[in-house]
């Protein structure tokens, strides 16, 4: 899967917590808190007649890491409190080569935040997956440009340019997608709850095995381009009446896109089909129904999430010249 290179071109809610440390030094005992306060009362009782006591209020404020004095003489200075990460101050455009640590590991990835988005409210956030080859897909799927400035894509890197199809428990790839959600809601004002991945070809068996076998939580929908939903590792699959593998974890919304005359192995027209089926099966789908997506598309009517198939002709294992249109048309439905 993946043996044709793809091309290249040019295309958030946990807060972090900024603990603000001030420091404070303790005056007096009580006794001599006390006999402060006795002081200045017979101070005030004595003072000569027209004339006003001391008021220790007129001391300037201490505020802002401006320094004052306690009523001992000590310094004493309060600092302003870290500003917590808002909309108003996510980046903006393509930032390359970023890390995270994730299991244990150093990972890296690009990201893209629109600029001009609105500073005022949270965006979705998209995941992009690429093949085996280890080549973004920025360039080839130009979703960027179809999105505009209403989303946040982020470009994963699989170590070794591809990625981890193994059991979920303890998978390093499911802990990197889980670190960089975290930190991109975060960081960047995206959405936890419209939190999207599209996947091509070895990214898309990704993309699909997670959704199905991973945190049923971390994506609303998926979009699939020339991939499979078979589990290469040995797990108690479980199939319905149809043949379609069932999904243990609450299925996303799905779109799977497939060239009809793609032969790759493993990630054949064919096994497109399969994982199609497979979704709307998860999703209670049945009769097919009118769809906005372009043509080639069908999506169908289901009682728990959406799922749609396009089944482009003449296309082989490559990036369809609509997947972006049709991905994000889907996305923005679900």
């Amino acid at each position: 899967m993946g043996t044709r290179t793809v091309g290249t071109m040019a295309i958030t809610l946990a807060l972090a917590a900024g603990c603000s440390a001030a420091a404070s030094v303790e005056a007096e005992t009580s006794s001599g808190a006390s006999l402060a306060k006795a002081t200045a009362s017979a101070d005030a009782s004595t003072a000569a007649p027209g004339t006003t006591p001391a008021d220790d209020t007129d001391e300037p404020a201490m505020d802002g890491g401006t320094p004052g004095s306690d009523v001992s003489g000590e310094v004493v200075v309060s600092h302003p409190p870290v500003p917590l990460p808002t909309c108003a101050t996510r980046a903006s455009g393509f930032l390359a080569n970023r890390t995270i640590v994730a299991a244990g590991q150093t990972r890296s990835y690009d990201l893209w935040v629109p600029p001009g988005a609105d500073a005022s409210a949270s965006l979705p956030l998209v995941f992009v997956f690429h093949a085996d080859d280890g080549v973004s897909l920025r360039a080839p799927l130009g979703l960027e440009q179809v999105t505009g400035k209403n989303a946040i894509i982020v470009y994963p890197r699989g170590n070794g340019g591809a990625w981890n199809l193994d059991q979920p428990s303890g998978n390093d790839d499911y802990a990197f997608v889980a670190a960089l959600k975290a930190a991109i809601v975060r960081d960047q004002c995206a959405d936890a709850s419209r939190t999207y991945a599209f996947g091509f070809s070895q990214g898309a068996v990704f993309a699909n095995l997670y959704a199905c076998f991973g945190p049923s939580d971390t994506f609303r929908a998926i979009a699939t381009h020339s991939g499979s939903i078979y589990a290469p590792y040995p797990i108690p699959e479980t199939y319905d009446s149809s043949g379609a593998l069932v999904c243990p974890s609450a299925p996303p919304a799905a779109l799977v896109l497939h060239g009809q005359q793609d032969n790759a192995p493993y990630v054949s027209y064919s096994d497109g089909a399969y994982a199609a089926a497979s979704w709307r099966s998860n999703d209670g789908c049945a009769a097919a129904k009118a769809s906005t997506l372009p043509t080639s598309c069908q999506a169908y009517a289901c009682s728990k999430k959406t799922a749609a198939f396009c089944s482009i002709p003449g296309l082989g294992h490559a990036i369809w010249s609509q997947a972006a249109t049709a991905t994000w048309a889907f996305f923005s439905a679900n």
